[in-house]
């Protein structure tokens, strides 16, 4: 099994007025910089969680249909945009009225039959499930201890952006807390 991002978000949690003003930065010289590390800390906060926070595209890739039901990578899943399969060499569609999509657990998504997954074609990566998934499309929509920590985060950055140098850099380990109940274990 893999997944592979489709769509990235069209927004971020934070922005970058935000980021600017956690900073306390009012100069525009480093506003690539900052949005650059808006960026790498909300893919942090996506690793560290196990979950997508701003609406995204995602293709998990499994080369058959599994005897019963299909756990999908993140929680918080949407919406199934397709589910295609291989049989005969040929692509196929499913219907999206053979399966149901069950999300409502915080923590896990699952796809399920609604009588049995077709036969595939015993081929590498013959099944593509894409969905969408996350809190939602806009930055409202992240718990705020999410974005908070990521402000932390971007802060920390910004701040030891030269941690090549005989400093080091230092994560930050006591704003971890924030993030703990939105955490997939």
């Amino acid at each position: 099994m893999s997944k592979k991002l489709i769509t990235a978000p069209a927004v971020e949690p934070v922005t970058l007025i935000e980021a600017k003003s956690h900073c306390r930065v009012d100069i525009s010289d480093d506003d690539a910089l900052i949005t650059s590390l808006i960026v790498t800390a909300r893919n942090m906060a996506e690793e560290r969680l196990g979950r997508a926070l701003i609406s995204q595209t995602w293709e998990q890739i499994i080369d058959a249909f599994p005897s019963a039901e299909i756990k999908l990578p993140f929680p918080n899943v949407q919406s199934i945009e397709s589910v295609k399969y291989v049989v005969s060499d040929v692509q196929q569609t499913l219907s999206s009225t053979a399966y149901s999509l069950d999300s409502e657990a915080e923590y896990e998504s699952w796809l399920f039959p609604v009588t049995d997954w077709p036969d595939t074609d015993d081929a590498a990566n013959a099944v593509r499930i894409r969905f969408v998934v996350g809190y939602g499309d806009a930055a409202s929509d992240v718990p705020e201890p999410v974005r908070q920590w990521m402000l932390l985060q971007i802060g920390h950055f910004y701040d030891q952006r030269s941690a090549a140098s005989d400093r080091g850099y230092s994560i930050l380990p006591y704003v971890e807390s924030l993030i703990d109940p939105y955490k997939v274990w």
